[in-house]
């Protein structure tokens, strides 16, 4: 902007100097350096530099536009740093690249050499070249990698260790068939028709064949008892052992055992980790030393409610009775064993039948009841009664029940008299003539369906 001094009509100042008045005529762009004066001093909105240059700044800010810096390195690439100044980094050498870095800045690396893979660096190249096995089978086709076996040195029979199949010709139209040799063998088997193949030593051939389950066989198991069991009382249940197994099964275990440990206290606690009895078990202990006073070896106990746990319990010598209380003291390993729960280990529709022989030492008229519970809780409608008519009577209870079981359901079965003097009868082997021990229970699983 240009300023003019007003002067008076005789030529003189109108005014003193420190008083003098100055007026803008005109405002406009100036083109000459000469005229713009201080940049620090002028306001404007736009300001055209067309030539020249400029002196005097060091480092312009990167927030006013700049580098943050007055000299960059030659090569280098420039990076940001926010409102920092810029970083430049090292010259990267032939054939190296920028990598990226999380939350820093990119640095310049190498691209080293693999198996099979060569790399040739040099002044802005950077070549990769895969090295492929002579006659492998791998060629490079439009620029990809594709397979062609006709240049590859595949010839003959392939074996077995190697993904073949050993031979090079076959016969029939069945499928191969593994052999003992690290070999395949194409046996001629025909055309299979519906039926089984059975297994066989050699090669197998095809023949209908009708299959029954008693064919292929099924999960079946028997177990009795040789010991006359008693009750003295007639308003507890009362749980039935098994102590012989007359035909196993590996899809049903009978009975648990495992080391344990007793408490010297009242009432006594048995620790067993994961003992998988139930209320009204029965659990009888053994040991190579003594058993603290209170339990006597080879005696018939019941888990009971109280203190009941997944790793421990208390005994009673009557189900659903007291406690026993343990004092003194006691030495070695002690075990308990259970032979009355029976373990599913095959899930599906079982059949259970048992033959129970049933009297009554005195007395008219009682009854005997037998039932079955699963995993600690009664099978509905599964009790069967039988009537004792007079002392001395003998009377066999029979039953069939069917269940679904799952893998790891427990089965036991349970009875109670109307009298004490009702028990479940078993009798020693007979002479004249000679006849087998009857056991006082019989009992048979079977696995009938999926």
């Amino acid at each position: 902007m240009r300023y003019r001094i007003e002067r008076g009509q005789r030529g003189d100042l109108r005014e003193p100097l420190e008083k003098m008045r100055y007026k803008a005529i005109t405002s406009k762009s100036n083109t000459s350096p000469g005229e713009l004066g201080s940049l620090g001093k002028q306001e404007s909105s736009n300001v055209s530099i067309t030539g020249g240059s400029i002196t005097g700044i060091t480092d312009l800010l990167v927030a006013d536009g700049g580098t943050g810096v007055s000299t960059l390195l030659d090569h280098g690439v420039l990076v940001g740093s926010g409102t920092d100044p810029v970083t430049v980094l090292a010259v990267g050498t032939n054939g190296q690249v920028l990598i990226g870095s999380t939350g820093a800045d990119p640095v310049f690396g190498t691209i080293t050499d693999g198996d099979g893979i060569t790399a040739t660096l040099g002044a802005g190249t950077l070549g990769i070249e895969v090295d492929l096995k002579a006659d492998g089978g791998l060629v490079i086709e439009s620029g990809e990698i594709a397979l062609d076996l006709g240049a590859s040195s595949i010839t003959g029979t392939l074996a077995v260790t190697d993904g073949g199949t050993g031979v090079t010709t076959s016969t029939g139209s069945g499928s191969v068939v593994l052999n003992t040799s690290p070999t395949l063998v194409t046996p001629a088997l025909g055309t299979p028709v519906s039926g089984d193949l059975s297994n066989c030593g050699g090669s197998p051939t095809f023949d209908t064949v009708t299959a029954t389950l008693a064919d292929i066989g099924t999960i079946h198991a028997v177990y009795s008892d040789s010991t006359t069991q008693i009750i003295t009382s007639t308003t507890v249940p009362w749980v039935m052992t098994h102590d012989t197994e007359e035909i196993s099964d590996t899809h049903i275990t009978h009975g648990k055992s495992g080391e344990v440990t007793i408490s010297i206290s009242s009432p006594a606690v048995i620790n067993w980790t994961g003992h998988g009895l139930n209320v009204d078990s029965e659990v009888v202990f053994t040991t190579d030393g003594a058993l603290p006073t209170g339990l006597t070896a080879g005696t018939r106990y019941y888990v009971i409610s109280a203190g009941f746990g997944a790793d421990s319990f208390q005994v009673s010598a009557t189900p659903q009775g007291a406690a026993i209380n343990t004092s003194g003291t006691q030495s070695g390993t002690h075990t308990a064993t259970n032979i009355s729960i029976f373990t599913i280990g095959t899930a599906g529709t079982y059949g259970f039948i048992f033959s129970t022989l049933c009297d009554c030492t005195s007395g008219n008229g009682t009854t005997v009841d037998i039932w079955f519970r699963k995993n600690g809780v009664d099978v509905d409608r599964s009790n069967t009664r039988v009537q004792i008519a007079t002392q001395s009577n003998v009377v066999i209870s029979i039953a069939d029940i069917i269940l679904d079981l799952i893998v790891g359901d427990e089965i036991e079965m349970f009875w109670v008299g109307s009298s004490t003097d009702d028990r479940l009868l078993a009798v020693a082997a007979q002479v004249s003539p000679t006849r087998p021990a009857t056991p006082s229970t019989i009992l048979t699983i079977k696995k009938v369906s999926k």
